[in-house]
């Protein structure tokens, strides 16, 4: 299968649009029954489950969403604007391993309440967030082609959306090649 590159010119500017927001309020929606019922449905007798859950949980809030702030942070391209009005693409740090970091991260939390609370109420409720969020990452990319042109479309090429693994391996070769 050809990976077909995306055109630049596609979404000149993100308009908040009656359907987005009403997709966003959904998931918020979603996301908070699912904290609700992760809290209702919580057994205190620790299962391994649960025990990964609260895991999955750390290395979403501390790791994954810790690096990428640290990440546009330490460039300090966002100076007085707000965090995600970048003028400049970020490509250091978490950054040279997954293009998401944030949306990623907010999908292993919405995972690990599944696994903590291992409810069925939870899952349903939790499928739908992670579906919308790989929706807005996806849209996410064709606003930053505009923005960025082909930079962003070389970054593309260079770091994948959001397989941790792949980007790692990249990293690591990426890293020795340097060294010698």
């Amino acid at each position: 299968m050809v990976k077909q590159k995306p055109r630049v010119g596609r979404y000149k500017k993100w308009q908040r649009r009656r359907r987005d927001v009403v997709l966003t309020a959904i998931a918020v929606l979603l996301f908070i029954g699912q904290v609700v019922m992760c809290i209702i449905v919580y057994n205190y007798a620790a299962t391994a489950l649960m025990i990964l859950g609260w895991i999955v949980m750390a290395v979403a809030v501390f790791g994954i969403g810790g690096l990428s702030w640290y990440a546009v942070r330490r460039q300090k391209l966002t100076e007085d604007r707000e965090w995600l009005q970048d003028t400049v693409l970020v490509d250091t740090g978490i950054y040279e391993i997954i293009r998401h970091p944030v949306y990623f991260s907010f999908m292993l939390y919405v995972i690990s309440l599944m696994l903590i609370s291992q409810h069925w109420i939870t899952i349903i409720l939790g499928v739908p967030v992670i579906a919308y969020l790989y929706w807005l990452m996806r849209l996410e990319e064709w606003a930053n082609v505009d923005k960025f042109g082909e930079e962003y479309v070389d970054y593309m090429d260079r770091v994948p959306r959001m397989n941790i693994i792949s980007g790692l391996k990249h990293y690591i070769e990426k890293r020795k090649e340097t060294q010698y």
